[in-house]
């Protein structure tokens, strides 16, 4: 594996508040920050500890409205959500992966509108993975079937298609993209062939909006000899993730699937900082690799490959989230182990220097393991039994069911939307 860089280069208890309290004592006091900065290759490393310099920030989750998944006429109804984003007026927009739509719902939870649809043609998805709302109000969906951003109004008409020049690539997919003054922040996997090897490179990279690259940004290349078998190896094939980007056109990706470290580049391509806290990596248990390595089967069962190779631990990045006071609020696999009492979720929050603030504490009932949770402004949003229908709608896990239609057993049964409110 190869680092590219280039350019300008759910209760509140007394347990609860013992937890709190404890942590207030032992952490540093507020403002003291015990990390480091260094420079490595010209780049400045923030170095973050495992603690962080304030006290945490708890925050309840209060439910504002719940959507069932079928409304009396039969007009709703929630599959595989992928992606969720909300515009100014706090209308949400959900990717259906599974039904190839885009749900769209009022601020106070009225279902207003399905748009898009499976097929060829334009304003049509084949392999949708995430959604983004444009400055001038058009929703995009990156398709990794067609290789483009698919537009569309509002109203669901087609309002053309946008792809990356593939340049000296076989291919290029587009995985996710974020709208820039500029163009595009794009996250792609690209393949090239030589007579040897079959090159495989992920990366994020500024575009125009004529497709043309910009800068190269970050990414990591895995080579493997023609004629030799694939070998799908998890911590290689998904050590590159696009983590996030700002409304001013910085993006934030990671090159680890293990470590807790982050890049944040600007819009001219150059990086402002690496951004790193010391972190233990969580294990998986045999049961946990167990069904891991069922969920890459079933994705890969197509695909002409030797084996699957699942690490032996959980990625430990997942999305960064920008705030409106310039500070991030980091998803990581330690979100949802080791919770303290009471607690939905966990996020560490850095500020705009990239050091390590305070955790983010968030208390409701929800279950990690069965839910999905997507962060919006203020808000959150949950489909109940979201993660179960992941694993049933690649096949990993088994029908036992004796009648009944099997695509409406991945159906999740709501939508739930809950403000953030702070408590301390």
């Amino acid at each position: 594996m190869t680092v590219l860089l280039s350019g300008p280069a759910c209760r509140f208890s007394l347990l609860t508040w013992l937890f709190l309290h404890l942590i207030a004592i032992g952490a540093p006091s507020a403002g003291e920050w015990k990390g480091k900065r260094v420079v490595k290759d010209g780049i400045v490393h923030v170095m973050n500890p495992a603690e962080p310099m304030e006290p945490p920030a708890i925050y309840d989750l209060k439910e504002l409205w719940r959507l069932e998944s079928e409304t009396e006429d039969g007009e709703l109804v929630f599959g595989l959500i992928d992606s969720v984003v909300e515009d100014d007026l706090g209308n949400i927009y959900a990717l259906d992966s599974q039904l190839n739509t885009v749900h769209v719902i009022s601020p106070d939870g009225e279902y207003l509108r399905s748009i898009g649809r499976g097929g060829e043609g334009p304003g049509e998805f084949r392999r949708p993975s995430q959604l983004f709302l444009s400055d001038s109000g058009l929703v995009g969906v990156a398709d990794m079937g067609k290789d483009c951003i698919t537009l569309l109004t509002q109203a669901g008409d087609p309002a053309g298609e946008w792809r990356p020049n593939s340049e000296d690539y076989y291919r290029l997919s587009i995985t996710e993209a974020h709208p820039i003054p500029a163009g595009y922040v794009a996250s792609v996997d690209g393949i090239k062939h030589t007579d040897q090897s079959i090159i495989n490179t992920s990366f994020a990279a500024i575009y125009d909006h004529t497709g043309r690259r910009l800068t190269d940004g970050i990414g990591v290349t895995n080579t493997r000899a023609r004629g030799v078998p694939w070998v799908f190896d998890e911590e290689k094939i998904y050590a590159f993730r696009l983590l996030g980007a700002t409304e001013n056109g910085r993006a934030i990706a990671s090159t680890s699937y293990i470590d807790y470290s982050f890049w944040i580049f600007s819009a001219d391509g150059s990086s402002d900082m690496v951004v790193e806290r010391r972190h233990d990596p969580i294990r998986r248990d045999e049961a946990k690799q167990s069904e891991e390595t069922s969920y890459w089967e079933g994705c890969y069962r197509d695909l002409d490959r030797e084996r699957i190779v699942v690490s032996e631990f959980e990625r430990t990045l997942w999305r960064v989230l920008p705030r409106d006071d310039d500070t991030f609020w980091v998803v990581s696999i330690n979100s949802w182990t080791d919770l303290p009492v009471g607690a939905a979720e966990t996020l560490d929050e850095f500020n705009d220097e990239g050091q390590f603030v305070r955790r983010i504490i968030l208390r409701k009932k929800i279950s990690p393991d069965d839910d999905l949770v997507y962060h919006l402004h203020n808000r959150i949003l949950v489909f109940a039994g979201g993660s179960s229908s992941v694993m049933a709608a690649v096949g990993a896990v088994a029908d036992d069911a004796d009648d009944g239609d099997p695509s409406e057993r991945l159906l999740l049964p709501a939508a739930i939307c809950c403000e953030l409110a702070r408590v301390n």
